[in-house]
């Protein structure tokens, strides 16, 4: 299934994790001081009769209304920017005061949490809570501690997506990274016991947990990644299919803090196999952004030597989702043969395609009828 390829693959703007024009242009007039020139009448004009409402335009904003001095806006912009911006400071707000309870209770019950993402970004890197929007909060326990956090936050109101019980969690946890809950009043959470979809090394998923930080949030114990950790997880997240341009905007706001280990980034890499992920969205920073990453990194990285696979799974990751049946297929088939199986005990000891069927089985197990017509339903809507 895997093929060769005999030269790196390009991952060229147009992909989903990259932004629009429109989006680029603002982003760059947000982040880099010295191109905080289009802040002229006609530029504003242009901007106001074409700019997207889609949610990933919207969440960039707030950007607009912290930096209104040196853009200098127009009016109608600039009621926009204030509005969206009051309007994730105080989702935020009562989002984060929610999520201090059930930290405090793991806290209580001896678990220890790290916050993921945007929960972290947003109170450790960004100037405001108010401009950093998300659709949920992730936070990481260890896998030996899930039934615990999972009991914990089911007895505090959070219902498990798809109302997964204990068992079936349980079963989930060989192939999945997180699970969602919701609260009462819908908002998720995404409890993880891997720090991030392809991390299924144990050592590298030990080796972000020694880098943790402890903080605490709203009063509430916590951790977070350190800067490495956190721009490692950022970049190779954003490379995926349906990213959302804000990985820009974070990204650039861990750099800042000037304290990015590079050669242990360019190890995490290549320990998980996430090379050609992580030197395109470096190389799109540094091009469009002029982030400072050193030259030697690219050396380091040295994506152009990664297996043909993951070359592959790049490529097909900045195809349109939903994807054929034969690329899905595919896509399962490198994850379970190339990330999840070198380190399940289980499956190495079945040849690769019995281990594969036993691996589709249970990913297909849980109620499969329900994700076959979720997926018909997407590709119907896809066209």
């Amino acid at each position: 299934m895997d093929g060769n390829v005999s030269e790196s693959l390009a991952l060229t703007p147009g992909a989903p994790w990259y932004p629009t024009a429109e989006q680029e242009k603002l982003l760059q007039a947000c982040l880099l001081p010295a191109a905080r020139a289009p802040s002229s009448a006609a530029w504003w004009r242009q901007w106001d009769a074409a700019m997207p409402r889609d949610r990933q335009s919207r969440s960039l904003l707030p950007f607009i209304y912290l930096h209104q001095e040196t853009l200098r806006p127009s009016r109608a912009a600039l009621k926009l920017a204030k509005a969206a911006y009051l309007e994730i400071w105080s989702e935020n707000h009562r989002r984060f005061r929610r999520l201090a309870d059930v930290l405090e209770q793991f806290s209580l019950a001896g678990i220890r949490s790290v916050l993921l993402k945007g929960a972290a970004l947003a109170t450790h890197y960004y100037a405001s809570e108010g401009l950093r929007d998300m659709g949920d909060v992730d936070v990481l326990v260890q896998p030996e501690d899930l039934r615990a956090a999972a009991g914990i936050l089911t007895g505090l109101g959070w219902a498990s997506a798809e109302a997964l019980s204990p068992r079936e969690l349980a079963a989930q946890m060989r192939l999945r990274h997180a699970w969602g809950f919701y609260d009462p009043e819908g908002r998720s959470l995404d409890l993880h016991w891997r720090p991030f979809a392809s991390c299924y090394c144990p050592e590298v998923a030990a080796e972000l947990w020694r880098g943790v930080r402890r903080s605490r949030l709203r009063g509430a114990p916590v951790g977070v990644l350190d800067d490495t950790g956190q721009l490692f997880c950022v970049c190779v997240h954003a490379v995926q299919t349906g990213a959302n341009v804000r990985w820009i905007a974070d990204a650039l706001a861990i750099l800042a803090s000037g304290r990015v280990d590079w050669e242990r980034l360019a190890d995490l890499a290549r320990r998980t196999n996430l090379t050609v992920r992580l030197q395109a969205a470096l190389d799109y920073l540094a091009a469009r952004f002029a982030a400072a990453v050193p030259p030697g990194v690219a050396t380091a990285l040295a994506a152009p030597g990664a297996p043909a696979w993951e070359h592959r799974e790049a490529q097909l990751q900045a195809e349109p989702f939903p994807w054929s049946p034969g690329n899905t297929l595919q896509w399962h088939w490198w994850t379970f043969r190339h990330r999840i199986r070198p380190y399940d005990a289980g499956w190495r000891r079945l040849p690769a395609l019995l281990g594969f069927l036993h691996y589709w089985r249970l990913w297909l197990g849980y109620k499969p009828a329900r994700r076959a017509r979720s997926y018909v339903l997407r590709r119907l809507a896809a066209g």
